[in-house]
């Protein structure tokens, strides 16, 4: 977090820079290239601690294996699968009932990561 802090202190002290540059008519190009990519650099930082973080919970994992099993590729059929069978098994019965919202979407998210990981994979063999 403190890398961060530090990344968004330069970015404001370049921001204070370019002003006043360009108040004196200074060619600030670089400048604004540099914030941009420290722009960057802060939105990828802030997205990857906010991953760490979050953690499925129970629940949400044994819904997420059990979804993975069902994988064919395909999300909607994968779901579906999921959504016909999922009562077979009393374990993931009770962990899919006892989810809300919020974490059933994040079950779904973090399918959707797992089958962009499997993609990007099979694309890199491929080549």
């Amino acid at each position: 977090m403190r890398d961060n802090a530090n990344l968004k202190a330069a970015y404001t002290l370049l921001s204070f820079a370019e002003e006043i540059l360009e108040a004196e008519k200074w060619n600030t190009k670089h400048l604004k290239v540099l914030k941009e990519d420290l722009e960057g650099c802060i939105e990828s930082k802030s997205i990857a601690v906010y991953d760490k973080i979050r953690k499925l919970n129970k629940n949400q994992d044994i819904v997420l294996k059990q979804i993975k099993k069902y994988d064919d590729e395909y999300i909607i059929s994968t779901l579906i699968n999921f959504s016909e069978e999922y009562e077979l098994d009393k374990d993931v019965e009770n962990s899919y009932t006892l989810l809300n919202e919020r974490e059933e979407l994040e079950v779904i998210e973090e399918y959707i990561k797992y089958l962009k990981g499997k993609l990007n994979v099979d694309k890199r063999i491929r080549k």
